[in-house]
């Protein structure tokens, strides 16, 4: 029970941030690649960078859909990368309506049971509980936030906002496909390269380089986003991969993801209240 309380812990404080991946096989993902090659590119060479940005966000369903993020339920499972091998598949769900309210429940099969671990946030007043143990009470501030962690990797509303300059870098090749780089820069917003599919309009890849120390070379931290599914209207990707200076970070290394998505916009928020309160 040691090791298993050890790694809850650090299960809660890295999950908030993770990066996941996809069972999809190789061989799917080079046969939706290749019948995207025979399809007319949406992004054009003479796009500028805002025509690349208003094409993209058109091909995710329009601005509308990046409100999901922010109140929902989200399934998923993950193997790898910061859970210990020999525990296997984790199933993770997050309910949440944010700020204020955010739920999560994560079950680690061990010894041939399920551990679970719950953990709760009503407006920066946070309990975690662990199995059948007693909960225990703490502060958090996650529930400042006003989306669910995953929008930082596919929500593209921040970049129509006035006060972003975008750059067209030009076209790149991504994992062998053609893509167009843009590059965004705000007084909030530190400068972030995007690359959007060429084929799809579909964001590929982001960079970024990370503060550091004055005098030392800046890492660089890298998204790859892929295995792109309908959700409710909008596109979603079911693969991402997280890289620094050219080593495979964080919790994604090795992960597998099986995501469910329950969010409508126009539903009161009334229901999602009662599903969080019950545990709250």
């Amino acid at each position: 029970m040691g090791r298993y309380h050890t790694f809850a812990i650090i299960l809660t404080a890295w999950l908030p941030a993770l990066l996941v991946g996809c069972g999809r096989s190789q061989g799917t993902r080079e046969e939706e690649h290749a019948s995207e090659a025979i399809s007319e590119p949406l992004l054009k060479v003479d796009d500028d960078a805002k025509t690349v940005i208003d094409k993209a966000v058109k091909i995710y369903g329009g601005e509308n859909v990046f409100s999901r993020w922010n109140c929902g339920y989200v399934k998923y499972k993950t193997k790898g990368g910061i859970i210990p091998p020999q525990l296997g598949e984790v199933t993770v769900e997050d309910t949440f309506q944010l700020p204020g309210h955010f739920k999560r429940v994560t079950l680690v099969p061990a010894n041939g049971r399920e551990l679970q671990t719950v953990f709760v946030v009503n407006h920066g007043k946070a309990w975690t509980k662990h199995g059948d143990a007693p909960a225990e009470p703490r502060d958090s501030d996650f529930t400042e936030k006003t989306e669910h962690p995953f929008a930082g990797f596919c929500n593209l509303a921040p970049l129509t906002e006035k006060g972003i300059r975008l750059t067209k870098l030009g076209e790149k090749i991504i994992d062998g496909r053609k893509a167009m780089a843009i590059r965004a820069r705000s007084e909030k917003l530190v400068d972030v390269d995007f690359y959007f599919g060429s084929q799809t309009g579909l964001l590929l890849k982001s960079s970024k380089s990370l503060p550091t120390a004055e005098g030392k070379k800046a890492p660089v931290l890298e998204s790859y986003l892929d295995d792109y599914k309908d959700v409710q209207g909008g596109k979603v990707p079911m693969r991402i991969k997280g890289m620094q200076d050219g080593r495979r970070i964080g919790p994604c290394s090795g992960s597998t993801l099986a995501m469910n998505w329950d969010s409508n916009p126009s539903r009161t928020t009334s229901s999602r209240k009662s599903k969080l309160g019950s545990s709250l």
